[in-house]
């Protein structure tokens, strides 16, 4: 047995999100494509590393990396049972939507870029979404553009200046922090939404509009799916106790985790990690 991709998905033409999992003992696996990729780190994934510029990254010990994925980079699987999650950001979406403001093909980023806690657990919440399929194809394409202003602005790049270039819309540059603060709120118990509104400067009638229109769902709707599927990847690749998962994602208890979980999978949730 090999390596595998156990799951891909385009949206929206702009980014690719996939699971690579290696079957047997394969030690070194060179890749190269055009765009922007986030590689994503975790616990578990102790014997996956990252070669990349010169550099090993042990993927067990960080939360992700960032780099342009045009530079050929070595995925070293130590051992059978692992595998890798990340997201593509399409060259030719790039070229689109940054325009003039500068080459895709050119930056090259640090990879601890992805070293900052909030922009790595956004794009992470934005992967479980995408993977998910709990975006329409605008939903999928705002979520990638807030994820590439985001870059640019780790990057260096004056956020200002960058949104004044690329001519982002009110309700795209809403929503942008918007997701970001659902993102944030994952493991808490309830969502204010008129808290929340207040935050982000508009009512709560036009934040739930504009979620709507864009995404196709609701603040609530999209938090409760998105906690499901969080609940989903960690009952998979982790041995947590369900109490610990159901409190992580954000549920009161273990009993209402136990009725969402039954609800949307047809089964409980220890019924389901065992098969």
């Amino acid at each position: 047995m090999g390596l595998y991709i156990s799951g891909q998905r385009e949206h929206s033409n702009s980014i690719l999100s996939f699971s690579v999992e290696n079957g047997g003992n394969l030690g070194d696996v060179v890749n190269a494509h055009p765009g922007w990729e986030i590689l994503f780190g975790a616990p578990e994934q102790r014997g996956l590393a990252l070669g990349l510029g010169g550099k090993t990254y042990a993927m067990d010990r960080i939360g992700g990396l960032v780099y342009n994925a045009e530079e050929p980079h070595h995925e070293y699987f130590h051992r059978p049972g692992l595998s890798s999650e990340a997201l593509v950001i399409r060259r030719e979406f790039l070229g689109d939507f940054l325009g003039e403001v500068l080459d895709a093909g050119s930056l090259r980023f640090e990879p601890e870029l992805a070293a900052n806690a909030t922009f790595l657990e956004n794009a992470r919440q934005s992967y479980l979404a995408l993977r998910g399929g709990l975006l329409e194809n605008r939903g999928a394409k705002a979520v990638v553009e807030s994820l590439v202003v985001d870059l640019l602005e780790q990057c260096g790049h004056d956020r200002k200046d960058v949104l004044r270039k690329i001519s982002l819309s009110p309700s795209r540059l809403l929503l942008k922090e918007l997701l970001a603060e659902i993102h944030a709120r994952l493991d808490e118990d309830d969502l204010d939404l008129h808290e929340l509104a207040g935050r982000l400067g508009v009512t709560r009638f036009h934040l739930i509009r504009v979620m709507k229109s864009v995404l196709g769902c609701t603040p609530y709707q999209y938090l409760r799916r998105l906690r499901l599927h969080r609940a989903e990847r960690l009952l998979r690749a982790t041995r947590l106790p369900i109490t610990r998962i159901a409190l992580d994602c954000g549920f009161a208890d273990t009993s209402a985790f136990n009725k969402a979980f039954k609800s949307w999978k047809g089964v409980a949730p220890s019924r389901f990690r065992r098969g």
